[in-house]
């Protein structure tokens, strides 16, 4: 009975309605409002259903109207269909991999995305599943060694051996980074030497019938001016490599380290989803200063307590989950309601819950691919935290302690964080935590840090480590948050990273 208390609480019809409604228009906009509601009690209630039915209808009206900036500038396309991609001057299915049929000598694809690949034989090959015979191309391949690997495209109508690889025949092209040449038939010199864990970029275009290489966002210059063209020609991605020489390709299932301008990748980005994705990131934002204005929460400390603060914590952390339960499709029962004559409208607190409940609900539909992932979610973590990003401008508050850490040199970085966490950054984490299902929110984190990880392996030209250095600060910057840092701890980290 206490718990419903907490959760509903007496407030003036009038004044309900009003406040609710402008609290619906702050989070979600004139869309959200319901028009032609009448009823002046239980609002907060009859929103909660209302935003629960029409949440993804709204959505959808956005997408299709494409009435943001970033929509003109780049449009979102008509949905693809489930297997096939039809874009010009492309064949093959919508999610490529590397083609384990197509493999010469021994090699092992390497989990379950296959798109890595290790090579347990003398020279093994392998091709990706889509070919491409216009336009303009491109995929990358990170290097997980530094050894003999030609990385590049050939024909289905290539042979290749435990001699011969990717290159070495006539409608096949390629660059080693490793013996610093092209491939052709012939050979010649081209390009840098290669560092194990660098970002190789492969661009082809079909136009103009050129090939050109990238190596960690930079241009090695034009490798080849007159690859084939004609009717039946069309071009896979393709790689070969000595023993133990291992990669790592992105074909577009995430976001590429450093896209090349004009340049399509093999799989298309799912931009309606990542369009989806910003608007429900949106709404959760405003949810956020929300909540914050309501009271002045503060993240669990993991350092030593007395009794009294730990009671505090632990009910903190109950009011949390209570006011995300089931409450917001299950009214209490006409019997709990009528001990009470108090019970008459649902808590703001609450109300606010439930609608950052249904959000990231929302969300963990629109995050099942790694791509949405990595491009929406993770800018945001890194904003949340104080460090700039493309797409989000800081956290004013926490880019101030970034900025104030980073004049110290990190120097007391953990005990800093553990002792005084983030607020912000620690409520949006126990919002997912709460709501999302466990099994999703460990994949989502594990996309986020096996992509940092990946990152970090870059060594960078100027030898500042700044790239480097972010990452590790993410990294500090998740293991503040108890959760986060248990699950990561032991399941990602030391498992599967580092």
């Amino acid at each position: 009975m206490n718990v419903l208390k907490s959760m509903f609480g007496v407030c003036s019809s009038s004044g309900e309605k009003v406040e609710v409604h402008e609290t619906i228009k702050r989070i979600f906009g004139n869309e959200m409002v319901m028009k032609d509601n009448t009823d002046r009690h239980n609002q907060r209630m009859k929103y909660l259903g209302h935003v629960k039915e029409n949440l993804p209808r709204v959505l959808d009206v956005k997408l299709s109207t494409a009435k943001g900036k970033s929509f003109k500038k780049h449009p979102v396309p008509p949905e693809l269909s489930e297997m096939n991609d039809e874009r010009r001057g492309r064949i093959g299915p919508r999610i490529v991999v590397f083609d384990a049929t197509t493999a010469t000598g021994r090699l092992v694809l390497v989990g379950d995305e296959r798109v890595s690949v290790e090579a347990l034989s003398n020279f093994a090959t392998i091709r990706a599943t889509a070919c491409v015979y216009g336009g303009r191309w491109m995929y990358e391949v990170q290097l997980g060694t530094k050894g003999i690997m030609q990385i590049g495209w050939c024909t289905n109508s290539c042979a290749f051996s435990v001699d011969t690889g990717v290159g070495d025949t006539a409608r096949s092209y390629s660059y080693d980074g490793a013996r610093v040449r092209r491939w052709n038939v012939a050979t010649s010199q081209y390009g840098q030497h290669w560092r194990e864990g660098d970002v190789i970029g492969s661009c082809l275009d079909l136009d103009k019938g050129t090939m050109e290489f990238y190596r960690n966002g930079v241009s090695l210059g034009v490798a080849f001016s007159d690859v084939s063209r004609g009717p039946g020609l069309a071009y896979f991605p393709a790689a070969s490599l000595a023993s133990q020489e291992h990669l790592y390709a992105n074909f577009g299932h995430v976001p590429f380290v450093f896209p090349v301008e004009g340049y399509q990748p093999l799989q298309a980005p799912p931009r309606r989803e990542c369009a989806r994705a910003a608007h429900l990131f949106g709404y959760l934002d405003v949810l956020l200063d929300e909540i914050a204005r309501l009271s002045d929460l503060r993240a669990p400390v993991s350092g030593k307590r007395s009794k009294a603060e730990t009671s505090k914590v632990a009910e903190e952390e109950v009011d949390l989950r209570v006011h995300s339960a089931q409450s917001v499709y299950n009214r209490p029962s006409p019997h709990d309601l009528s001990e009470s004559s108090d019970l008459k409208g649902m808590s703001k607190k609450a109300f606010l819950m439930s609608l950052s409940r249904l959000v990231v609900i929302e969300l963990a539909r629109t995050l099942r691919p790694s791509y949405v992932v990595i491009a929406e979610l993770l800018p945001r973590l890194r904003a949340s935290l104080g460090m700039r990003t493309r797409k989000q401008a800081p956290e004013p508050q926490a880019a101030e302690f970034y900025a104030k850490m980073k004049s110290r040199n990190f120097i007391g970085l953990a005990s800093k964080l553990m002792v005084d966490p983030q607020p912000r950054f620690c409520l949006m984490m126990d919002l997912l935590w709460t709501f999302l299902d466990e099994a999703t929110l460990c994949d989502i984190l594990e996309h986020c840090v096996v992509r940092e990880g990946l990152l970090y392996d870059i060594v960078p030209q100027n030898m500042q480590f700044s790239d480097q250095i972010e990452c590790l600060y993410l990294v500090c910057g998740l293991l503040q948050h108890r959760g986060t840092r248990h699950h990561l701890v032991r399941q990602v980290l030391f498992n599967k990273i580092w």
